[in-house]
């Protein structure tokens, strides 16, 4: 994907743990090699006495390639209809995914609402089987943001939203 100059890249992918010392150094360099046009994602998980703690990735990879926020929060009925633009967490301001995709420099709403106009079903989605078959896909990434993670908008990690239903967080990102 860096070499087909996608113009951002974001892991929606589980980097909070080690994978072991050749895959862990092997990410490392790829992100190192895509010279900042990588991110990671972090969300929010349920911890112990329902407190909701900050999942980020390791340290090592937040490093190369900053988390962007893909968590929402939902309104009284248990439906999204908007998220925070960014959040502060420790010190550290971490952008939503919309706000780091998003072509304005300067955001300076707090919160996206939902787009419902947006069909989520004309953004492309590709297996990885096929960028690797495909070789040089350059034509249908160059300038884009590629996002790694889920091959489906399925409802894992899923949020209530009108008019889909259960969408996993990443895609309520997408109707900014």
């Amino acid at each position: 994907l860096v070499e087909s100059r996608a113009e951002m890249i974001v892991l929606d992918v589980n980097l909070r743990g080690t994978m072991g010392f050749f895959d862990d150094n092997a990410l490392a360099e790829a992100l190192t090699g895509a010279q900042g046009r990588v991110r990671t994602t972090a969300r929010f998980r349920a911890g112990g006495n329902a407190a909701r703690e900050l999942d980020l990735p390791l340290e090592r990879f937040a490093a190369l390639a900053p988390p962007v926020f893909v968590d929402s929060g939902a309104d009284r009925d248990g439906i999204i209809r908007h998220y925070r633009t960014r959040l502060v967490h420790e010190g550290w301001v971490i952008d939503s995914l919309a706000t780091a995709i998003t072509p304005e420099p300067q955001i300076i709403d707090t919160s996206f609402h939902i787009d419902f106009g947006i069909d989520l079903d004309t953004i492309p989605r590709l297996p990885v089987s096929a960028l690797l078959e495909a070789g040089d896909v350059s034509d249908m990434i160059s300038g884009k943001v590629a996002i790694v993670g889920l091959g489906s908008f399925s409802a894992q990690n899923g949020a209530l939203v009108p008019r889909y239903g259960m969408v996993p967080d990443t895609a309520v990102q997408l109707l900014a």
